[in-house]
């Protein structure tokens, strides 16, 4: 305990009272020993007011802050933070500090408000829209931003590897597997069997397990699995003894299986705290692939996100909407669970890995008569569409139904059975029709076509009998998988109005295409189908050229009709696309972040533009550790985006089938602190 200074104010007045006798109880006396401090303060930062103050007696210290003379409610402590800052709020700032018995009042700090921000940086030049971050579905020109009148999904092809439990992902640029990641932990490594993947609007991928059949009393329910995405890094082996990061050599013959940050986009976390992404390199050496082992916690993917199990098993059926929620739906015999469709939520924005499963849940028919659930699409007006293949061992009577997803209306429209064999199904972006094929015997070679309200538009011939995925593309090609019961080595190439073109025969530089189950559009435009019997991927132009293969090694077995890039989410479910970015301000202290913006949004568009901010980039506490807040034009981000790295997301959408576009001219960042590296 620290002794009373014998010649302090206090101890003279409790040794003259004690000196004289006074009969009363002595005013105990209250000094400030700290002042408040007068300061400037950002437009839309915060400060923070202080008083250190000392008593002799008294039952306790009390706080009141005043402005210019009126008490501030509730500003009742030691220190009186005020954020938010505008000039309404200048002024003489005091406190009285009380004991119960005596007060005194602190000389004033007088606030002002300081003039422009440390830095400020204008982004208005197509250079400068392309030099920071990712551009997704977003196309720059005469200082602008706007929708790609071409669908342009981020450049990746997500491919199920039903034979090996995984997903591949392969760069449609250099056509080379990136990464190859196991969809379900090896304690269910018998449970995986991935057969349909769907991109969301933020480029992480999702897939069904459809071995997950529910056949356990423990384990009544199916999975479903998010991969997440990472764009650039440095990639290369950590030490974990020496806690030494060694980059990758030009060419490696061996990837490294960790990414260095800063990465150019990145959804995923640091789930083991060493500052790195640990994931697959995609590296196939003819042996084996380089998905990593699921081996929770000792080892796991960083790029998987999560594993959720699902009311409905056997999952094939997965669909994103436009909210970014994900529609799942089993289509096996194992349990009633199997009528199931689930919605899952996605709490948070984009990128937040935090899930939760809703308690809407729609389902068929009984007695097996199953809707859905088999292939499965949300189309441009929120109406989620799922198909029910009824071939084979499984109980004719399936039905395909439609169902709102925005007004979740009950019960889901059945449209009934034209053929039990239809299969692969897509939409038409220009006009919102669906096309589906259909996967019978022999002389099954006609397809369907609905209008957007369910009913029957007509019939397309599809080329081939025991017919696939379908896709189409921007400019009105339509391009059907001939399966031909694993004997097909061709992709079926038509025009929007059903006028047939040709078959695309599946051979690259002498190696010829087997069993091609999937297509998809990629970035360039261009289609991608994958063979289950040949375990590779096909690249091919428009104009019906094939260009290039993509082995995808032995025991892949690709199956995957569903939408593989993310070009019908882009395209119909949410015409939209977003630009990404993060800058660094080199500084802890700097924040007070303001964002302002010019654009042009029509009615029924929208721009929105969102922020997140961390003292670390990636790891604990890292920018994708914090959830992006939405913020408008000039807002004052103070108290909701403070540290040294933010990263900025803008959105730019429109409704389907609106002809105008939102466009984006410029976006100016101001705050304080070092300028950005």
């Amino acid at each position: 305990m620290k002794a009373l200074d014998p010649e302090s104010n206090i101890t003279r007045l409790a040794f003259l009272c004690a000196l004289i006798g006074i009969a009363t109880e002595c005013r105990a006396e209250v000094l400030i020993q700290a002042h408040p401090s007068s300061r400037e303060v950002y437009i839309g930062g915060s400060t923070e007011l202080k008083v250190a103050a000392v008593q002799q007696g008294g039952t306790g210290l009390y706080y009141q802050w005043q402005k210019n003379a009126v008490d501030v409610p509730g500003a009742t402590g030691s220190s009186y933070t005020i954020s938010a800052w505008t000039t309404a709020k200048e002024g003489d700032y005091t406190v009285r500090v009380s004991n119960g018995q005596t007060s005194v009042t602190s000389e004033p700090a007088t606030l002002s408000t300081a003039g422009a921000y440390t830095h400020s940086r204008l982004l208005t030049s197509d250079a400068q829209f392309a030099l920071y971050g990712v551009l997704c579905n977003l196309q720059t020109g005469n200082g602008s931003l706007s929708i790609c009148p071409s669908t342009r999904p981020l450049p990746y092809l997500n491919v199920a590897c039903s034979g090996r439990g995984t997903i591949a992902r392969v760069d449609v640029n250099t056509r080379k597997v990136v990464g190859e990641y196991y969809t379900a932990p090896a304690s269910r490594q018998y449970h995986r069997d991935p057969s349909r993947t769907t991109v969301d609007l933020y480029g992480n991928v999702w897939t069904g397990n459809r071995a997950e059949l529910g056949d356990l009393p423990s384990n009544p329910f199916g999975s479903v699995t998010r991969i997440g995405m990472v764009v650039g890094g440095v990639r290369g082996n950590y030490d974990y003894i020496n806690h030494k990061f060694t980059p990758d050599p030009i060419n490696p013959s061996i990837p490294g299986h960790w990414l260095s940050p800063p990465f150019k986009y990145n959804t995923c976390k640091d789930l083991n705290g060493d500052g790195f992404l640990y994931t697959s390199s995609g590296k196939w050496d003819g042996q084996t692939c380089d998905a990593i082992a699921w081996n929770p916690p000792s080892s796991i993917d960083e790029l998987i996100l999560n594993y959720v199990y699902t009311k409905p098993n056997g999952v094939r059926a997965v669909a994103v909407d436009k909210n970014n929620n994900i529609w799942v739906g089993g289509s096996s015999r194992a349990s009633s669970g199997n009528d199931f469709h689930q919605l899952i939520k996605v709490s948070g924005l984009g990128a937040d890995p935090d899930i939760f499963l809703s308690t809407t849940n729609i389902w068929g028919d009984s007695n097996w008569n199953c809707a859905g659930g088999y292939g499965a699409l949300v189309d441009g007006y929120g109406v989620l569409w799922s198909s029910r293949y009824m071939g084979g061992w499984y109980t004719p009577g399936g039905e395909t139904f439609r169902y709102d997803t925005q007004a979740q209306t009950w019960p889901p429209a059945h449209l009934g059975l034209l053929d039990p064999y239809e299969y692969g199904m897509t939409v038409d972006p220009a006009t919102g029709f669906i096309w589906k094929t259909t996967y019978g015997p022999e002389g099954c070679y006609c397809g369907y076509i609905y209008w957007p309200s369910g009913d029957i538009w007509g019939s397309f011939y599809q080329g081939s009998e025991y017919s696939k995925g379908i896709a189409i593309d921007s400019v009105g090609n339509v391009w059907i998988a001939h399966w031909d019961n694993g004997y097909g080595t061709t992709v079926g190439h038509l025009t929007r109005d059903g006028t047939w073109i040709a078959d695309v025969v599946l051979n690259y530089q002498g190696d010829t295409g087997q069993g091609p189950t999937g297509v998809s559009i990629d970035s360039n435009g261009k289609v991608w189908a994958v063979c289950q019997f040949s375990d590779d991927a096909f690249l091919i132009n428009p104009n019906g050229t094939v260009e290039a293969r993509v082995d995808l090694g032995a025991g892949a077995g690709p199956y995957n009709y569903s939408d593989m890039t993310g070009f019908v989410a882009f395209s119909t479910t949410s015409p939209s696309g977003f630009w990404d970015f993060v800058i660094d301000t080199a500084s802890d202290a700097s924040g007070v972040l303001s964002l302002s913006w010019n654009g042009v949004s029509p009615i029924g568009t929208s721009i929105k533009v969102q922020v997140r901010a961390s003292n670390s980039l990636f790891g604990s506490g890292g920018l994708t550790d914090v959830p992006f807040v939405t913020v408008s034009s000039g807002e004052p981000l103070a108290g909701r985006a403070l540290g040294r790295y933010f990263e900025v997301r803008v959105t730019l959408a429109k409704n389907f089938g609106v002809a105008s576009i939102p466009v984006l001219n410029d976006l100016t960042l101001n705050w304080q602190g070092n300028d950005w590296k």
